[in-house]
């Protein structure tokens, strides 16, 4: 009776781990990836455009017979612009088998992702979207090279903002920003670089939420009190469309001046704020995407979603590019090859393979040749700690109730 038990449960044991989720090295026909980023809250917009540039990367992928001999898989997850729903979410991505994971767009939520999740994991973590600076600080967060990013960072951008703010003859600013290591990090080298130059910014934070609050008027009313020169605006789609609307309806201060921050260039901004013609002439800045390499993509973006590639689609599909170079190069489907390779496929030194050169960068990286990716969204040239090594900026402006870039760019 005790031998029947004890084979029982020995059956019972093989049973349950058939049931536990296999990791992609353990597959022998597909490997995964993961995309986690907000199809709902108030960063919907972005989300979209994340998911929408690793689908196109996947989808070249698996047309040039796949990575590794295998079929990418792609397994997505809607991290609804949460901070406490980010991590489950990812933690469900992990289980899955992802070898690495392109999100999120948020850099609180990256945060909260990659110190409970990716990091204690060793998955690797790209972010197309995060441009806090706290991540290229390792006092502040020492993610042991599980963490990349095919964004620059806000050091550059908040220096763009302030670069674009004295050109146009402002001596004082009012700063509205969300509170979070997005909103403040940006925000803060705003402030440095623009009170460098003998100017003054006023620093006005507003609570982070997954969905905007109903009205920021209380929020609003010190930075009309200060009567600015402009007033800028750090923070996203959903809360932003609401403080301009708060501003409209106020009536106060009606020929205020605005700037942007890049996560707020989206046509869902605009459109839900009461009036546009408000903001006729106003003016942010974002990553600046052009060239032959940007071109292709865009081209097949249209043709695959029937739309024109927003903002971070470029990012997110080098971020998976990167990823798929890095297992061909690595010669294994896992974490520790992806993570230790990535460096590999884009420090710069190589042979350039661009965006929309997926077989010969292949053909490249598996004659053990050097390659140096050139990305759809620019250079993506990693440092030690996987940020980008440059970055410029294009000065975008609200015209006829539209967003369109200008001819200006700014390298800071």
């Amino acid at each position: 009776m005790a031998g029947r038990t004890l084979l029982g449960l020995l059956a019972l044991t093989l049973a349950g781990c058939a049931l536990l989720p296999t990791t992609s090295a353990q597959r022998t026909d597909t490997l995964r990836i993961g995309a986690l980023a907000p199809a709902s809250g108030t960063n919907a917009e972005k989300g979209d455009s994340v998911y929408n540039g690793v689908r196109l990367a996947v989808a070249q992928a698996n047309a040039a017979g796949g990575i590794l001999g295998k079929r990418v898989e792609l397994v997505t997850g809607d991290d609804q612009s949460s901070k406490t729903v980010a991590p489950n979410v990812a933690a469900n991505l992990i289980a899955k088998g992802v070898l690495g994971i392109v999100g999120n767009v948020q850099s609180s939520l990256t945060q909260e992702v990659l110190l409970k999740q990716t990091q204690p994991n060793g998955v690797v973590l790209i972010s197309p979207a995060s441009t806090s600076p706290i991540f290229s600080d390792p006092t502040q967060i020492d993610h042991g090279g599980w963490f990349f990013r095919t964004i620059a960072n806000d050091a550059l951008q908040g220096k763009a903002l302030s670069a674009k703010a004295r050109a146009l003859g402002y001596q004082k600013l009012a700063v509205l920003y969300v509170n979070n290591t997005y909103g403040t990090g940006l925000a803060s080298v705003l402030k440095r670089d623009f009170e460098g130059a003998g100017h003054a910014a006023t620093l006005i934070p507003y609570p982070e939420t997954s969905q905007p609050l109903p009205s920021y008027a209380d929020i609003l009313a010190p930075a009309l009190a200060q009567s600015p020169d402009a007033v800028v605006l750090i923070g996203y789609p959903g809360e932003g469309s609401v403080i301009l609307r708060d501003w409209i309806v106020g009536g106060q201060l009606p020929g205020l001046k605005w700037l942007f921050s890049e996560a707020l260039r989206a046509e869902s901004f605009v459109d839900n704020v009461s009036d546009k013609t408000r903001l006729e002439g106003s003016v942010g800045t974002a990553p600046h995407l052009e060239g032959a390499a940007y071109e292709r993509f865009a081209q097949a973006y249209r043709s695959r979603f029937g739309e024109a590639p927003s903002l971070y689609a470029a990012n997110a599909y080098d971020a998976a590019m990167l990823m798929f170079l890095a297992l061909e190069r690595g010669k294994e489907a896992s974490r520790i090859a992806l993570k230790e390779n990535l460096h590999a496929v884009s420090d710069g030194s190589g042979e350039a393979v661009h965006a929309g050169e997926l077989e010969k960068a292949l053909e490249v990286v598996r004659a053990d040749r050097k390659i140096n990716y050139e990305g759809a969204s620019g250079p993506v040239d990693f440092d030690e700690r996987g940020d980008i090594k440059s970055g410029t900026y294009v000065v975008w402006q609200i015209r006829d109730g539209k967003i369109v870039n200008t001819p200006e760019t700014l390298t800071p």
